[in-house]
């Protein structure tokens, strides 16, 4: 991990910067999201740092007739490794209603690390950066708004350089008074 990603506060605690995706398309989503953000901001060792705006998109995998997800990426800085935080954002997923972790499922929350510094493989059982983050526009969009110049560890080309035009026309930026549907 190198010098930009770690953050000193002058003690001996390291803190780490890590980016998280929140998600849901099930119940008051918004409101899922803004209690996640709340539950991770009272995570001992951990801090939130800024959040994107709330996105809406299709989705993806899913019968076209499945709710649409609202999703936010948040930055953190964290004193906890991989496992231990991602074991509490598990923790906060069941405490609002998380009752299945599959794949390609509606859900009242989802919280994914994106991105853990430069990390890059598997790291406590922790697979890093998210392995399917460059081709997902619902995370890659509001990740780029918060932090337009970070680099994917693995490649060292831009987040932004991976989203497309298609992402950009099917995640679409979320206020309360607004629904986007699809065309």
């Amino acid at each position: 991990m190198n010098a930009d990603n770690i953050i000193s506060n002058g003690s001996s605690t390291t803190w780490v910067e890590v980016f998280v995706l929140l998600g849901a398309n099930l119940g008051e989503r918004a409101d899922n999201l803004e209690q996640a953000r709340q539950h991770i901001g009272r995570l001992d060792d951990t801090r939130i740092v800024s959040q994107s705006g709330l996105y809406e998109s299709p989705a993806e995998g899913m019968p076209p007739q499945t709710p649409r997800f609202l999703n936010q990426a948040v930055r953190l800085q964290t004193a906890l490794g991989p496992r231990p935080l991602l074991d509490r954002l598990e923790l906060i997923e069941r405490k609002l209603g998380r009752t299945e972790k599959g794949v390609n499922s509606s859900r009242q929350i989802d919280i994914d690390i994106l991105l853990w510094g430069d990390l890059v493989g598997t790291h406590d059982g922790v697979i890093l950066p998210h392995p399917r983050l460059v081709t997902r526009g619902f995370a890659l969009i509001p990740l780029a708004e918060i932090a337009p110049d970070l680099r994917y560890p693995a490649s060292g080309a831009t987040l932004a350089d991976y989203i497309t035009d298609r992402m950009r026309t099917q995640t679409l930026p979320y206020t309360a008074s607004e629904r986007h549907i699809p065309a």
